[in-house]
C-alpha cells in the first residue's frame, strides 16, 4: 500500500512528455539559436577535443536523462519541502545550462561562460545528491550528465586559454 502525505503526484503519461520532452526541446531550440549546432571549428581546441558529432549524440540523451530523473524524483519526493527543492534546483541547473551556449558560442566570451559552467557544475551536484536521497534510479540518471559536465569544464577553460 502506498503512503501518501498531501502532495500531489505528478504520475502521467502527459507529465512525462512535458518534463522530458520540455527538457529536450528547449536544449535543442537553444543549441541552434545559439550556434551550438555549428560547432566548435573556428576555435583552437584542446587535444582531447571529441569530434562534433559527439556533441550531437550526447547532449539529447543527457537532456532525456534529465528530464526522467526529474520526473522520477517529482513522483518519489515524500513532502512538499524536498519537491520544491528539487523543483527549484532542477529549474536553476536547466536555466544555467540553457545561457551557457549563448555566452559560450554567441558572445565567444569564453572565460565569464567557464565560471557559468562551474556554477552549472555545482548546482548539478547538489540536484544530484538531493536526487540520490529522493530515489536512487533518479540519483543514477544524473551522473553522466555531471561527469560530462566535469569534461566541459575542461574544454571550456583549455579553449579560453588557447583562444
Amino acid at each position: 500500500m502506498q503512503r501518501t502525505i498531501g502532495i500531489k503526484k505528478f504520475n502521467s503519461v502527459l507529465t512525462f512528455i512535458a518534463i522530458v520532452g520540455g527538457t529536450m526541446v528547449l536544449g535543442f531550440i537553444v543549441g541552434i539559436l545559439s550556434g551550438a549546432t555549428a560547432g566548435y571549428t573556428s576555435y583552437t581546441r584542446p587535444a582531447l577535443t571529441p569530434p562534433d558529432i559527439v556533441f550531437s549524440i550526447v547532449w539529447p540523451v543527457l537532456y532525456f536523462m534529465m528530464g526522467v530523473s526529474c520526473y522520477i524524483a517529482l513522483n518519489s519526493a515524500r513532502d512538499t519541502k524536498t519537491l520544491y527543492t528539487f523543483g527549484a534546483l532542477y529549474i536553476i541547473q536547466l536555466v544555467l545550462n540553457l545561457v551557457w551556449p549563448f555566452i559560450f558560442f554567441t558572445l565567444d566570451a569564453f572565460t565569464f561562460s567557464a565560471i557559468i559552467n562551474c556554477v552549472l557544475t555545482g548546482s548539478v551536484l547538489a540536484l544530484t545528491v538531493l536526487a540520490f536521497s529522493i530515489n536512487k534510479v533518479s540519483g543514477f540518471m544524473l551522473i553522466p550528465y555531471f561527469l560530462w559536465l566535469l569534461f566541459a569544464i575542461y574544454l571550456n577553460v583549455a579553449i579560453a586559454v588557447l583562444n
